[in-house]
């Protein structure tokens, strides 16, 4: 059932990156891009077993969750998996309402920039290794969307 064992404080916690805890004193700043990856795939999963749009609003405000993700894909140390994740969470919060959220990726500073140095950085050629040329093009073609 929708939402039943995911915490969405959780999730954005676990969106958090290096760049979130740096200059705070007192904070932990041991994080890892598995915590990313693992906090984007519950997201990914719960929005993609929801039928229901106001349901998924409430639970994950856009105005606070896609600048988050956005952040995500604006880090550029990040492994190629935490940013197709990113990019695929965006997707799909995207395709829940379109006209409504876009905006709000568009309002984040260098988000719009990331996606389109994404296009540039990112191989699209077959590289040797069939994983990664499979993540890049997905990368690009979430990027594009």
């Amino acid at each position: 059932m929708f939402g039943m064992d995911v915490d969405p404080n959780e999730i954005l916690e676990g969106l958090k990156g290096a760049s979130d805890f740096e200059g705070k004193e007192g904070e932990d700043v041991t994080w890892s891009y598995q915590r990313q990856q693992d906090a984007l795939e519950m997201f990914n999963h719960d929005i993609l077993i929801c039928d229901n749009v106001d349901a998924i609003f409430a639970k994950y405000r856009p105005g606070t969750f896609l600048p988050a993700l956005a952040r995500v894909f604006m880090d550029t140390n990040a492994p190629l998996e935490v940013l197709e994740s990113a990019a695929r969470a965006i997707t799909y919060f995207l395709d829940v309402h379109v006209d409504s959220t876009a905006r709000k990726v568009v309002e984040v500073p260098g988000a719009v920039k990331a996606f389109c140095k994404a296009l540039v950085i990112f191989p699209l050629a077959d590289v040797g290794d069939p994983d990664l040329t499979r993540m890049s093009r997905d990368v690009a073609e979430q990027s594009v969307k």
